[in-house]
């Protein structure tokens, strides 16, 4: 299992749970997934000291997501980030991105992946932002569970 946690405080607890656990199939990267490598800005918490937990989200033009637009005054965090791309995978299966709102930028950063190995791809994307991509890559959309998309290869 890969998996990515660019959140300091969100990849520390992970981190606590996969040795609590003793889980050792389970590579944990603290860096953000995205469509290149380099860094971006992560909305964590909001002034008073809320933290976001799984609402964190990338800051796009100075925006952070629209579920939290209204929150008050964000705090961010400066985050690397890698594309899977940047990796090397064995038998790569299934592909599952809960990005909140960053799945397509994340897909772009796989494309070369996909297409070695052709996995499933598991997508939170309610806005429908990854469709056109996962049909160009000749993906068919299966149906959705728990409010995640199951695509697999045409």
């Amino acid at each position: 299992v890969y998996a990515w946690e660019p959140v300091s405080y969100n990849y520390r607890a992970a981190r606590r749970t996969l040795k609590h656990n003793s889980i050792r199939n389970c590579e944990l990267r603290n860096t953000a997934l995205s469509n290149r490598t380099g860094t971006t800005e992560i909305v964590t918490q909001f002034e008073g000291g809320y933290l976001l937990g799984g609402l964190c989200c990338v800051v796009q033009d100075a925006i952070a997501s629209p579920l939290l637009q209204n929150a008050g005054t964000p705090i961010t965090e400066t985050v690397d980030t890698e594309t899977i791309d940047d990796r090397r995978y064995h038998n790569l299966q299934i592909i599952h991105l809960d990005l909140e709102g960053w799945e397509l930028p994340a897909l772009e950063g796989a494309e070369h992946t996909v297409a070695q190995h052709r996995p499933a791809i598991i997508v939170e994307d309610t806005e429908h932002t990854c469709d056109d991509i996962l049909l160009e890559w000749r993906y068919t959309y299966l149906h959705t569970v728990s409010g995640d998309r199951v695509y697999t290869p045409t």
